[in-house]
């Protein structure tokens, strides 16, 4: 399974580990300050990392909107997230925080399974 399988804090240093599977799994959203929605993920998590701070939401395929007004869950420019109970089909949508920026969102569901 991609992702995070295990965390640890070390003093200071945070190590996580991760298992590398086969590739082209992933998928890379450009976002900008208008709503852009991923492809469906067919699994219920996913690892995201934003290269710019965006607001997020998951959605129905095709009507799947994130907003800019602080309603839709903020992720931090270059953190990596393990979001959940996202409903298989779905999609996510991203909208970057400050209107200006513009950047990518890596998704990698946990099964590896876009649709």
């Amino acid at each position: 399974m991609p992702g995070q399988d295990s965390y640890s804090d070390a003093g200071t240093a945070k190590l996580r580990s991760f298992t590398v599977d086969n590739g082209g799994r992933s998928e890379a959203v450009a976002v900008s300050s208008t709503s852009a929605e991923s492809s469906p993920i067919l699994a219920p998590q996913a690892i995201v990392t934003p290269t710019v701070d965006v607001f997020v939401r998951q959605g129905e395929d095709g009507s799947n909107d994130a907003l800019d007004d602080g309603t839709d869950m903020a992720l931090l420019a270059n953190s990596t997230y393990r979001l959940t109970d996202i409903t298989p089909g779905n999609t996510l949508a991203f909208i970057v925080v400050e209107a200006t920026d513009t950047g990518f969102v890596f998704i990698t569901p946990e099964n590896g399974e876009l649709g």
